[in-house]
C-alpha cells in the first residue's frame, strides 16, 4: 500500500523538477537573445594599430666628382632600397650608412646584383666590385638581432671608382 501512495509522490517530484530545469533554460536562452540582439555591429576603430613597415625606393644620382650623399628619415621597420645602374663606368663602389644617433642599429643589410644574386648581411660600410652591367639594388635597414628597431635621420654617402 504504501508503495501505491510514493508512486504518484514520485511522479509529482520528478514533474515539478523538470519543469523547473526547462524553465531555466528557457530564461537562459532569452537571455543569450536578448545579448546577441544588442550587439553593435558597427566596427570600433583601433587606434592602437601600429602602422605597418614600408619600403622607401631611391635612386643613386652621382655628382660631377662620382659621389652621393643624401639624408634620409625612417621609422622602426622601415627599409631603404636604393638603386644605381652601372652601365660598364663603375669598376667599384665604396657606401657607407651614419646614423644621426650614434648607436644606430642600422646597416646595409643586403645588395641585390643584375643577374638576381643577393649578398648580405654586412655593417654601415661596403666596399664592393662591381663587374656585372645592370641594376645594382642596396637594402638599407636595421639589424633584428641587435637590439631595437631604428628610427630617425641617417646619411647615406657612395663613391664609385
Amino acid at each position: 500500500m504504501v508503495k501505491r501512495k510514493l508512486v504518484p509522490l514520485i511522479g509529482l517530484v520528478l514533474a515539478i523538477s523538470v519543469f523547473s530545469c526547462d524553465t531555466n533554460t528557457t530564461k537562459e536562452k532569452k537571455s543569450e537573445t536578448t545579448i546577441t540582439e544588442n550587439v553593435s555591429e558597427t566596427p570600433v576603430p583601433n587606434e592602437n594599430k601600429e602602422t605597418e613597415p614600408e619600403d622607401i625606393v631611391d635612386k643613386i644620382t652621382w655628382d660631377k666628382d662620382n659621389k652621393f650623399s643624401k639624408n634620409f628619415q625612417k621609422k622602426g621597420g622601415d627599409r631603404l632600397i636604393i638603386e644605381f645602374e652601372n652601365t660598364g663606368d663603375i669598376k667599384n663602389i665604396h657606401v657607407k650608412v651614419t646614423p644621426e644617433k650614434t648607436d644606430g642599429n642600422i646597416r646595409i643589410s643586403e645588395i641585390e646584383l643584375p643577374d638576381g644574386s643577393t649578398d648580405g648581411p654586412f655593417t654601415d660600410i661596403l666596399n664592393l666590385k662591381t663587374s656585372q652591367k645592370g641594376i645594382y639594388k642596396l637594402t638599407i635597414s636595421e639589424s633584428k638581432m641587435n637590439g631595437e628597431p631604428y628610427e630617425g635621420a641617417f646619411i647615406v654617402q657612395a663613391e664609385k671608382k
